[in-house]
């Protein structure tokens, strides 16, 4: 008699786990999609055009550190030959602003050099705002999206003590044994 009645309750937990199965493998829902921001602005870095400071861990000759903030997504900095994270090296890129913004947005535009289109994008990276002191006021590690592996930070919660924006390159395609970034943009 005990028996019968453990197997008929084991016989209806089967069912029950049997239609819960479906739930559990649901699809998400088609509006569970990241929101799509547009186009950064970039109205800090002009804004403050001729005060920025800009420097990078390298840089490969004639692919200069300047072309991440000269507007022009078609031109990329590329770091110097072995400056990569398939090289076990971080990479980085840093731009200082001679007094304190706020920073809202910060979008970093994966490699469109049109001569060199594959094979030195940046798939994950740490982006830090700095303070005067050089102190990390906001820190954020992320992996790039699209085709193009860009990078997009809304960071509408930072306050106006922001000196400087870092970012450091941690993960590549582990193809080529240098990076490249297009365009550095602030908002």
């Amino acid at each position: 008699m005990k028996e019968d009645l453990w197997r008929a309750k084991m016989f209806r937990l089967g069912i029950v786990l049997l239609l819960s199965v479906p739930l559990l493998a649901a699809p998400v829902p088609k509006d569970a999609s990241p929101r799509r921001l547009p186009p950064n602005s970039n109205t800090l870095f002009k804004a403050h055009a001729g005060k920025i400071t800009f420097e990078a861990s390298s840089s490969y000759a004639g692919w200069e550190a300047g072309k991440l903030i000269d507007g022009v997504e078609a031109t990329s900095w590329f770091s110097a030959d072995s400056d990569s994270p398939m090289r076990g090296k971080k990479p980085w890129v840093r731009a200082t602003f001679g007094e304190d913004v706020t920073v809202r947005r910060v979008t970093i535009l994966g490699n469109r050099e049109p001569n060199f289109p594959t094979g030195y994008f940046v798939t994950a990276g740490t982006l830090e705002l700095l303070d005067a002191a050089g102190q990390t006021l906001h820190k954020a590690d992320v992996t790039s999206t699209g085709p193009k592996h860009d990078f997009d930070f809304d960071l509408f919660h930072t306050k106006g003590k922001v000196r400087a924006i870092r970012f450091t390159c941690t993960q590549d395609e582990k193809q080529m044994s240098c990076i490249a970034l297009a365009e550095l943009q602030v908002e």
